[in-house]
């Protein structure tokens, strides 16, 4: 009995642990199908975020595409203004053709009879109007150069721009500025002329003169270069620009070229040009690059008296001098010149008017001025 029963135990033992096996396993697959089916989940729900997040980029991206192409207005006219005319040099004639028939600078407008500023400003209000857009670009092709401002008067007929006329045409408001239906933040004003770059005050009146004092004033770009028009080997006018280097006598008294080219040699000690040969050299050509212009410099200064003129004693040259160097604001500015005071023809004229004595100073310099690739 004891032996059946023992039999009989170890066969309801070996039952429970197939059924314990059975059991383990099943619990052992489920495990292996929840896991299995929570990493699918995890897998869908990352594969539901990329498709999500890859949406919102499609969605951001055709927004920005959207605002991109609503924000960009038509595009806007451009004008280009020649204003002077040849004396011996041929910069305006080449700039005209330049302007007119390279296709990467033609604009829209091309006016070539305007002599002031004031014309320069009418045009663009006048045209602006009619075709009901603000500009896009203006060129003011003229001459000039950092000292003494623009060669075009503010009004025809008038003398050279510079910044104190034109800040007392602003002021006394004789230079109205244009409307911000043709010229606003969005036009750029480029002043196609030599070294004006360098007259930041001249530039930032030029911005008031046209813009007026709100936010809508143009853009106002200048080289501190020179700009030089000249054909290629094709026969095509291009354009480029020089870098100046300068050398100053008095007016009328032209030193030896030895003289200038040791003056330039003291100027700019680390500059490889040939003076001599760019002293003797009038445009570029195949064999030299380095070439020279000339041009003066004027200054005229009136200076009250205190006394009257015959108190005054200026027998010499020298007394003339002493007397310029003592006048304050004469000498800051032919600091900002940056041209010797001796390089000056200076000349002095005494005056009365209403009983008041004042005297005249009159000094020109003469700059060589050699342009060599920038």
């Amino acid at each position: 009995m004891s032996g059946s029963r023992e039999a009989s135990d170890n066969e309801l033992s070996e039952t429970q642990c197939k059924t314990k096996a059975i059991a383990e396993s099943r619990m052992t697959r489920l495990a292996i199908a929840f896991s299995a089916a929570a990493r699918h989940a995890q897998i869908k729900k990352k594969r539901i975020m990329k498709n999500l997040i890859l949406a919102i980029v499609v969605i951001v991206i055709s927004s920005v595409i959207i605002f991109s192409q609503e924000s960009n207005p038509e595009e806007r006219p451009s004008i280009t203004f020649i204003i002077g005319e040849d004396q011996s040099e041929s910069f305006f004639s080449l700039a005209k053709e330049y302007y007119l028939n390279n296709s990467e600078a033609q604009t829209d407008v091309f006016v070539d009879s305007c002599t002031s500023l004031l014309a320069v400003r009418d045009v663009l209000e006048q045209l602006g109007k009619e075709r009901a857009q603000a500009w896009g670009q203006v060129n003011l092709v003229l001459h000039s150069n950092q000292w003494t401002g623009l060669s075009v008067p503010l009004k025809s007929g008038g003398e050279r721009t510079n910044v104190e006329s034109l800040f007392a045409a602003i002021q006394n408001e004789d230079f109205p500025a244009a409307s911000d239906e043709v010229l606003d933040e969005n036009t750029t004003m480029n002043f196609v002329s030599c070294g004006l770059g360098k007259n930041k005050d001249l530039l930032y009146a030029l911005r008031l003169a046209f813009g007026g004092f709100d936010d809508q004033k143009p853009n106002i770009n200048s080289s501190e270069d020179f700009v030089y028009f000249s054909y290629n080997e094709r026969q095509q006018v291009t354009t480029r620009n020089l870098r100046p280097f300068f050398a100053f006598y008095k007016t009328a008294y032209k030193p030896a070229d030895l003289h200038l080219r040791t003056q330039l040699q003291n100027r700019y000690p680390n500059v490889p040009i040939d003076w001599l040969s760019a002293m003797q050299t009038k445009q570029a050509n195949a064999t030299t690059n380095a070439f020279h212009t000339k041009f003066n410099v004027p200054i005229v200064w009136n200076v009250p008296l205190e006394v009257p003129a015959e108190q005054i004693e200026i027998e010499s040259e020298f007394d003339k001098i002493e007397f310029i160097r003592s006048q304050k604001d004469l000498m800051e500015t032919l600091e900002k010149f940056d041209i010797p005071i001796e390089k000056f023809r200076w000349q002095m004229k005494f005056t009365e008017k209403a009983g008041k004595a004042q005297v005249q100073i009159k000094g020109k310099s003469t700059v060589l001025c050699v342009l060599a690739e920038a």
